[in-house]
């Protein structure tokens, strides 16, 4: 009997690569995702920084630190802002690389499923190819025992 071949190994083999590149761009993504996170960490620290020392300057507005933590402030929060929509945008890209990878999991499964059912189906073919085979000479040897047993009385 032939050997077995699945009609879409090309197929799949593509479909795999296709879904490794997916997982390697989600990858990516998630650690833009990562280093936004700690951004974000870092101004609200910076932040909290400012604040107290603000807080701690309150009542004495002659010292020039204070003043430049009070006016630099707004922009540091403003910074927060913008890197939280940042962040934002971010999720958005990871979700949509997450349903991208699920799709092309999906898509794999279904051709390992495919190549499965057609390996089942070869091995069918197969055994009854054999049984065919078994059968066959199984009934030569009995035809040559009866022979025998006709010409040989």
């Amino acid at each position: 009997m032939k050997p077995f071949v699945y009609r879409f190994e090309r197929k799949l083999g593509l479909v795999r690569q296709e879904e490794q590149a997916v997982r390697q761009e989600l990858h990516l993504l998630m650690m833009e995702r990562d280093r936004i996170v700690e951004e974000l960490d870092h101004l609200q620290l910076r932040i909290h920084g400012l604040e107290e020392i603000i807080r701690n300057y309150q009542g004495n507005w002659l010292v020039p630190e204070a003043g430049l933590c009070k006016e630099y402030l707004p922009i540091v929060k403003e910074h927060f802002l913008h890197k939280t929509d940042e962040l934002l945008q971010a999720e958005e890209r990871v979700e949509e690389a997450r349903n991208r990878v699920i799709e092309k999991k999906r898509e794999t499964k279904t051709y390992e499923k495919l190549r499965e059912n057609d390996w089942q189906d070869y091995r069918y073919e197969l055994n009854r190819e054999e049984q065919k085979e078994i059968d066959e000479l199984a009934m030569a040897a009995e035809i040559r025992n009866v022979s025998r047993k006709g010409t040989g009385s």
